[in-house]
């Protein structure tokens, strides 16, 4: 399965794709709660569309989509929102929680915490305008507390050059920021906000972000690794793009990951609640900032009882992600000159009437499988490369120590068994047969 494919390899001939599930095991129940940890989630009254709108197009125009009132006041792990609704959703934070074991050694990840964000004339500042005041505040907070712990303090700026020459055909949130000159490295939006800048070497910056994920083109991972890790708390803008990306970046990394509701920024009330109680508990603990401080202080008292001041190793160069290379590359290919479709969870515990998840995505799953054959059957036929990779584990699930989250349901209810129906991939597309490249 790891081997390499031969470029425009073609295999067989589509075969029938109407084959039904058979003699597949009886579903254990999956109950609400569990769902819910899978992200069974329905947005209502329009308000994804709103969510998706936010960051097209200019920033003057995604200012007047922005409805300032519902904009979230956040700064680090619980979701304290403005409007009727306060108590509700923080009763319902508290309530989808992933329960973690003991903090062993700490990081905390800054995110985001430059002029152009942070500062009133920022040129990406209206974007988190209702809730920057009070994350930066608990933040700072957060960070006096724990600045003579053993805690490592790392921030992460994201940076540019003058011709942002390393985005090549940027969409999205990285085409505003080119669009809107954010973040050039040497302007005074790219700089490190004065009041994180105050606490000077103790907090260590890691440069070479250029993404959404803090782990691309940097040392953070490297940095993490040789400290000893094993938990990361995440701060800073945006929730839904930096920090999310970030959060399961580090989960990926087998890193425990806690995200902050009270220090991250939302763009909107409805975006920051939905991360922080329907899609952060996934993979995440979600809890606030006074909570992780609290619990870090304990164990670090119980550690060593008279706690001195960590100093942290010097920063290292960054890392050399070869941006002129990957530039030069880029700009001679053609949009899709070749390209790979990756096919994510197509097996029967999914799928599968019977599977032991499939109510988690009952509303869907016939259509997308329905649609996605459609695309399968349109580039059958082409050099497209087409790749599946299912999720299995061991009947014992030894793979997974003290799992949290969606992989905790998954153990609970018996999920992804090597040797079982439920593991297969659907039939449609193990018809496809030698066409379909499954990577284990």
């Amino acid at each position: 399965g790891h081997g390499e494919m031969a470029p425009g390899c073609l295999a067989g001939c589509l075969q029938c794709l109407g084959a039904g599930f058979t003699n597949l095991r009886q579903p254990a129940p999956v109950t609400s709660e569990q769902e819910r940890l899978l992200g069974r989630v329905r947005l209502q009254d329009g308000q994804a569309a709103q969510q998706a709108d936010i960051w097209q197009g200019e920033v003057s125009k995604a200012d007047d989509k922005l409805d300032k009132s519902s904009l979230a006041v956040v700064d680090g792990i619980h979701c304290q929102l403005r409007g009727p609704h306060t108590e509700a959703s923080t009763m319902a934070a508290d309530n989808r929680r992933v329960v973690v074991t003991e903090l062993e050694r700490t990081a905390i990840i800054m995110i985001g915490y430059q002029n152009d964000y942070f500062s009133p004339t920022g040129v990406l500042s209206s974007v988190i305008e209702a809730s920057r005041a009070e994350v930066l505040q608990k933040t700072l907070n957060l960070v006096n507390q724990l600045i003579d712990t053993t805690v490592l303090l790392i921030a992460t700026p994201i940076l540019f050059t003058e011709d942002y020459s390393e985005l090549v055909e940027p969409s999205g949130i990285l085409k505003v920021i080119k669009d809107v000159g954010a973040f050039r490295s040497g302007s005074p939006g790219a700089e490190t906000i004065p009041e994180i800048a105050q606490f000077g070497g103790r907090i260590m910056s890691v440069p070479g972000k250029r993404g959404l994920n803090a782990f691309m083109g940097t040392k953070l991972e490297q940095i993490l690794r040789q400290e000893g890790i094993t938990d990361v708390v995440l701060c800073g803008a945006v929730t839904s793009v930096c920090i999310d990306s970030t959060g399961r970046a580090a989960h990926e990394r087998g890193f425990r990951v806690h995200q902050l509701s009270d220090c991250t920024c939302g763009r909107t009330v409805f975006e920051q609640q939905h991360y922080t109680q329907e899609i952060f508990p996934i993979y995440a603990d979600v809890c606030t900032a006074g909570e992780i401080t609290n619990r870090i202080l304990d164990v670090e008292r119980r550690k060593q009882p008279h706690m001195q001041v960590y100093c942290p190793p010097s920063p290292q160069a960054s890392l050399d992600v070869n941006i002129k290379a990957s530039k030069a590359w880029s700009c001679k290919q053609d949009r899709f000159a070749r390209t790979a479709v990756i096919l994510i969870g197509y097996q029967n515990d999914y799928f599968s009437p019977t599977g032991v998840l499939r109510s988690v995505v009952e509303a869907s799953c016939e259509r997308v499988l329905s649609k996605t054959m459609d695309m399968l059957h349109q580039l059958f036929r082409t050099d497209v490369l087409l790749v599946a990779t299912p999720i299995i584990f061991t009947p014992s699930y030894s793979e997974l120590i003290q799992p949290s989250g969606i992989l905790k349901v998954i153990k609970d209810v018996g999920a992804f068994q090597a040797g079982t129906q439920g593991a297969e991939l659907v039939q449609q597309l193990a018809d496809l047969g030698g066409r379909l490249k499954v990577v284990p």
